[in-house]
């Protein structure tokens, strides 16, 4: 009797066993159907956002593509141009030179039509166009030009006016190139002349004094302005 009592669990632990694997096989079945209607309904729904959100991700890239390739060509071009140029100068062939310069100051798309100008201004310095060349410098200190160029056409253009110039325009000029490590020396030497020129140089005294205090001042730099400030200080 008591075996026939177990069998009989057995098998009704069986059957339960079976029904709840049927059960949640059938569950999978239907969670299974319903993310698949969800997918063809957001398929349906967005796919030619996702379409064009391709389409749109590809024409990206190979314009990006295009585009630095291009760069690069007009890149070669300039530098060609612009080597032409030097050496034409190099060469005294000033005519010839001017024209390469010119060309890319023109119509010029990269940096070398400002490093064209700087050429060129000082191919004019050379042949003692003077107003031709201030011009050039002036254009370069007031265009897009990389700072550095900048500050270096503002130098050269400050020193031939030093005696032609009103010392504020000039020292409104200089006054940024104070606060830039690689152009602070010159800057604060020619700030000084200014000064000195003047009269006031107490004024001299204390920006070399300040430029003094910078730690990673260049040695050749510390050496002409505490040879500057001696000279002052002997007054």
């Amino acid at each position: 009797m008591s075996n026939t009592k177990e069998k009989n669990c057995k098998n009704c632990d069986k059957e339960c066993s079976c029904r709840k694997y049927q059960e949640k096989a059938l569950e999978l079945e239907v969670d299974e159907e319903l993310r698949q209607d969800r997918l063809r309904e957001f398929w349906q729904r967005y796919r030619f956002i996702i379409y064009g959100g391709i389409c749109l991700t590809l024409a990206i890239t190979a314009g990006a593509e295009i585009y630095r390739s291009w760069w690069l060509k007009v890149r070669l071009a300039e530098s060609d141009i612009f080597e032409q140029g030097v050496v034409a100068a190099y060469g005294n062939k000033v005519d010839e030179a001017a024209t390469h310069f010119k060309q890319l100051i023109d119509a010029g798309k990269t940096s070398y039509r400002y490093l064209a100008q700087m050429e060129l201004a000082g191919l004019n310095m050379r042949n003692n166009k003077l107003d031709e060349a201030l011009t050039g410098l002036q254009n370069i200190m007031n265009s897009n030009a990389p700072q550095e160029l900048r500050y270096i056409a503002t130098l050269s253009y400050v020193g031939h006016q030093f005696d032609k110039q009103d010392s504020a325009v000039s020292l409104a000029q200089l006054q940024p190139l104070l606060d830039d490590p690689a152009f602070m020396g010159v800057a604060t030497q020619m700030v000084c002349a200014l000064y000195i020129k003047n009269g006031q140089n107490d004024k001299a005294k204390d920006l070399i004094t300040k430029a003094l205090a910078v730690q990673d001042l260049k040695p050749n730099v510390r050496t002409k302005l505490e040879a500057l400030q001696s000279m002052i200080e002997s007054k």
